[in-house]
């Protein structure tokens, strides 16, 4: 009996032991990864890691200050509290990009780039510009000076920067209702900048048949979007051609092409400068509609 209390007061101690000694490693590694820590976040914080110069490069109509203000902003405060927001190796590079893109509808794309440990480089790619949109009407409205207010179209068909005029009278001309979809949720430009005018894929199709009726001759200079299912190009005489965006253009263009060889339509007819025809009218499947004065 005394041999069994031995034993059983011996393997208390142990226990107690073991214990304590868990205990101890157990302090001891929050002490080293308290130790670690607070010299990381301690090294995070030193001078020749934090971002000291932003140089803004591929600027074309903007200003490198107002770009470099944007940035600036946004390396203000610290990520999760602890981590400095100007470290050169955990600066935000995703809430850069969308402070960048939500301020200038002009940019489609940033790329941030270190330059050695104090300096950060934020290359732009700005819009150029291949189209105008002015609006819901024709008789377009008109601001100071006498200027009519459009805006410039990119190839994706994003309505991104006011269009001086007259200096842009020689672009082709979109006249809609305003669009509804926004390029970004989070942008900070007052509409229609940074809306989409058309859908992504269906912009360059638009664009591809206009530049195939001017390989027929026919030159449209604007195109007027009174539906969903109605478009007009109108000529530079006036002219109307009236499609559906959801024919064929390939088809369009053939039968556009075969009423050409008729006697009845003529490529002078539609070259006049003081035309006698009124329209071509494309909506309905191999069949072209045409009215003359």
């Amino acid at each position: 009996m005394f041999l069994k209390r031995r034993s059983g007061l011996l393997s208390s101690r142990r226990i107690k032991a073991q214990r304590r000694l868990r205990a101890i490693r157990l302090a001891l590694v929050l002490f080293i990864c308290i130790l670690l820590g607070g010299s990381f976040i301690w090294l995070s914080r030193q001078p020749h890691v934090q971002i000291s110069n932003v140089i803004i490069e591929g600027v074309v109509s903007l200003t490198e200050e107002n770009v470099q203000k944007e940035i600036e902003s946004e390396l203000k405060g610290y990520t999760w509290f602890v981590f400095p927001n100007r470290n050169i190796f955990f600066h935000p590079k995703e809430a850069i990009k969308d402070r960048v893109l939500n301020a200038f509808p002009e940019i489609s794309d940033v790329t941030l780039k270190r330059r050695g440990f104090r300096a950060l480089t934020a290359e732009v790619q700005e819009r150029a510009p291949i189209a105008l949109w002015c609006g819901e009407h024709e008789q377009i409205s008109f601001i100071a000076h006498d200027e009519p207010l459009c805006y410039f179209l990119d190839e994706s068909g994003v309505i991104f920067q006011y269009a001086p005029r007259p200096s842009t009278t020689s672009f082709f001309e979109f006249y809609s209702a305003k669009p509804e979809t926004k390029i970004r949720r989070g942008s900070l430009r007052e509409e229609p900048l940074g809306m989409q005018f058309l859908p992504k894929d269906d912009f360059p199709k638009l664009m591809d048949f206009k530049e195939a009726l001017e390989r027929l001759g026919i030159h449209p200079r604007k195109l007027v979007i009174s539906s969903e299912d109605n478009y007009e190009f109108i000529l530079e005489n006036d002219i109307r051609i009236i499609f559906s965006p959801h024919n064929d253009f390939q088809l369009l263009l053939g039968n556009i092409n075969a009423a050409l060889q008729t006697s009845a339509v003529t490529r002078e007819d539609l070259a006049d400068k003081t035309p006698d025809l009124q329209y071509l009218d494309l909506r309905f499947q191999k069949k072209v509609y045409y009215k003359f004065r």
